[in-house]
């Protein structure tokens, strides 16, 4: 069984983590080995570039305090500066469990994080779990982007036509691993 994720294309882009851009997943029939008492389960595996959006105050001075609760800390808008964080080769691991039901089957919600509400979604009828790890993807790095006021988030190339780019250092990304369990 395959299944495509696409990316919320219409939204605004927002700071903090952007929505994954995932090509299309095989599902395989498998038993979870940390979850054996969920019974049978359908797994994937891929790797997608994570990437984060900072306001550039973020990356300019360590020591300005940004009101998360502002809507310009949210929005990205025209004029803004906001450095594009790639995290490419970033693993993504899921396990659907279709004998067990979630307390959420059919409910469709609107999810809100950081002042931000997302579009209405439905739930999956069924108890999944996404792991993601950094597992020896390249280095990652930031890149400065600008906001035009056509909506339009573009590399910032400065007068000599290069690009403002930094290289980040991982401290042992083989030991970062986030997991979620959505009922």
């Amino acid at each position: 069984m395959a299944i495509s994720v696409d990316p919320l294309k219409s939204m605004q882009p927002l700071y903090g983590l952007q929505p994954p851009k995932l090509d299309s997943v095989t599902l395989t029939p498998v038993t979870d080995p940390d979850f054996l008492s969920a019974g049978p389960a359908y797994h994937f595996r891929t790797k997608y570039n994570r990437t984060v959006l900072l306001n550039e105050a973020q990356i300019q001075d360590r020591s300005t305090h940004i009101e998360e609760s502002d809507p310009h800390f949210m929005n990205v808008r025209p004029g803004d500066r906001p450095w594009s964080c790639a995290f490419n080769g970033t693993e993504l691991e899921g396990f659907i469990y279709p004998s067990r039901g979630s307390s959420s089957a059919g409910v469709t919600k609107s999810l809100t994080f950081m002042n931000y509400t997302s579009p209405v979604m439905p739930f999956l009828p069924y108890v999944f779990k996404i792991e993601e790890q950094r597992v020896n993807g390249t280095q990652p790095y930031c890149v400065q982007m600008e906001m035009l006021n056509d909506g339009r988030l573009v590399t910032l190339r400065n007068e000599q036509g290069s690009m403002n780019v930094l290289m980040l250092k991982e401290q042992a990304p083989e030991g970062c691993r986030c997991q979620w369990m959505i009922d």
